[in-house]
Formats: C-alpha cells, sequence, structure tokens
C-alpha cells in the first residue's frame, strides 16, 4: 500500500471516529429533547406509551442520519431545483399505475387470479413499487408518447399531471352511498379518485370498461372480516371501561412531527432526504431496458 493509501485510510478512519463521536452525542441531546421538551410531552401523552417510547428511539437514530447526510442531501436537492427529473419519474411511475389499475380491476371482479394475491392487501406492495410488479408488462414507447401527448393537452401544467394517484382494491367498493352513482367523479369520496391522466389513458386506448368492474372479492372479503371480527367479539368481549391510547406509529406519524416541531431549516433537510430516498428506490426498480 502506498504512503498515499495510507494517508487517505487514516483520514478515513479518523474522520469516521470523530464522526461517531459527533453522531453519539447528537443522539443523546435530540433524545433528551423528545423527553423533556413539553410541546412534545403534550403531543405524546394522547399515544400508547410503549409506542411513544418506539418512536422517539427510531426517531432520534433517524434525525442522526438525516443530520449527517446535510451535505449530500442539500447537494442532491439543488440539482432538483427545476424539478424535471421528479417529474420524468411520476410520469412513468403514472403510466404503470394506469396498468397496474387494470389489473386491479380485473383481480377485483374475479375475472383473473395473480400468484402471490390472496387478499386486497397483497395489492400495496406493488401499489407502492409499480416498477417491480411481476404482473405488469414494460412501459412502451406508444405508452410514453401518449404520456407526452397527454401533458401538452394539459399545458405541461404538472399541478394537474396527477403526480400523486391514490390507487387501491377498495377504489372498487360499492357502498350505499356510491350505488348508482359514478364512483369516479363528483364529491363522494376524494380518495376515490380517478384522475386526468386515467381518463386520457381511457380515450386513447379505450380502456374505461376498467373502471366500471365490480368489486366483487372485496365485498366478500369484508363480509368475511365482518363475520371473523363478530366470532372475536363474542369470545372475547370488550370491557367499555378500559380505553386503549392510540398506537403512535412512526412511519404514519414522522411527516406531521417533522411539520409540528422541527425548523425550517431542518424540514428543507427532511425534504431533500425523502427525494433522494425515493430517486434512490426507483433506480433501483427500473430497468434500464424497459422500452420494447
Amino acid at each position: 500500500m502506498s504512503n498515499d493509501e495510507n494517508d487517505y485510510l487514516r483520514a478515513r478512519l479518523q474522520k469516521n471516529a470523530i464522526d461517531a463521536v459527533n453522531k453519539d452525542a447528537y443522539f443523546k441531546e435530540v433524545y433528551h429533547v423528545l423527553n423533556t421538551d413539553e410541546r412534545l410531552q403534550n403531543y405524546f401523552k394522547d399515544f400508547d406509551e410503549k409506542s411513544v417510547k418506539e418512536f422517539k428511539e427510531y426517531y432520534a437514530h433517524r434525525k442522526v442520519s438525516w443530520r449527517f447526510a446535510e451535505y449530500n442531501l442539500t447537494e442532491f436537492k439543488a440539482k432538483l431545483d427545476g424539478r424535471f427529473h421528479e417529474y420524468c419519474v411520476d410520469s412513468l411511475k403514472n403510466i404503470q399505475l394506469k396498468k397496474l389499475f387494470h389489473a386491479i380491476a380485473s383481480w377485483v371482479s374475479e375475472e383473473v387470479t395473480f400468484e402471490g394475491i390472496e387478499i386486497r392487501w397483497d395489492w400495496y406492495q406493488w401499489i407502492a413499487r409499480p416498477f417491480s410488479c411481476p404482473y405488469l408488462p414494460p412501459i412502451e414507447k406508444h405508452e410514453v408518447e401518449c404520456y407526452i401527448d397527454f401533458l401538452n393537452e394539459v399545458g405541461y401544467d404538472f399541478s394537474i399531471s396527477d403526480s400523486y394517484i391514490h390507487l387501491s382494491p377498495d377504489n372498487f367498493l360499492e357502498t350505499e352511498e356510491v350505488k348508482g352513482a359514478d364512483r369516479w367523479d363528483g364529491d363522494v369520496d376524494e380518495e376515490i379518485s380517478y384522475g386526468s391522466w386515467f381518463k386520457y389513458y381511457d380515450k386513447c386506448y379505450d380502456t374505461e370498461y376498467y373502471k366500471l368492474k365490480p368489486g366483487t372479492r372485496i365485498n366478500k372479503e369484508n363480509k368475511y372480516e365482518l363475520h371473523a371480527y363478530e366470532e372475536q367479539r363474542m369470545k372475547y368481549p370488550i370491557d367499555p371501561n378500559i380505553v386503549h391510547a392510540p398506537y403512535l406509529d412512526f412511519y404514519d406519524e414522522k411527516e406531521n412531527f417533522v411539520r409540528l416541531f422541527e425548523d425550517s431549516e431542518f424540514k428543507h433537510l427532511y425534504r431533500a432526504h425523502e427525494a433522494q430516498t425515493a430517486q434512490n428506490r426507483f433506480a433501483e426498480e427500473i430497468d434500464m431496458e424497459m422500452f420494447t
């Protein structure tokens, strides 16, 4: 090993040692604040005690990671100021989500089965990772051209290009409120939405019939779940005098927690971290030879 290599290794080890000390000190500082700050105690008091302890420990560890990745994250965020890279990712994701919608529609109506999909909750792993879904074909060039035409039609107004699409097997659930109505339009339920991109895709490919498929499997699942719940309730009756505090889940509450209690500088750092995580996940999932 050369002298230059030895010097580099020595400097790297020294930096790691210093970082370890600083991270440990910062963790203790964050954890102390989480346990003593009056505003935070008022926030935590309504949640299950065990879950609060787990939340504090995990949040402190994650905050250390976010803080000590500050340079790389800030640099990464600067590269995305134009947001065009994010728009490209969202556009490709939206194409796959539309095809995933078709697969879910066919499944909930009991027209097809998929290996590994037994209940509706099994779909959520693929809704979160549509590029990895084994039931979908790769994105084709004509679909990209269709999305470009869609953006041209809306005047490149990315605010209405469905950058966030709520997709769920429960979209096909027919409740008393939506029977006889169009489930995908109006103000029946804000989460049950059928956005402008999906409508444009239907117009291009004549696929509107997918949204009209009945949620047969979902209705059956709900009946089974209700029956199981009633059996458990009869077997283990609930004492009305016992009130259980809600569970504080890190992944459900971290966004709200950062918004409520962190300063603007750290909020910027957190958003940069979330953006980088999303892009890294995309890079791992997407097949670079997806165009056929």
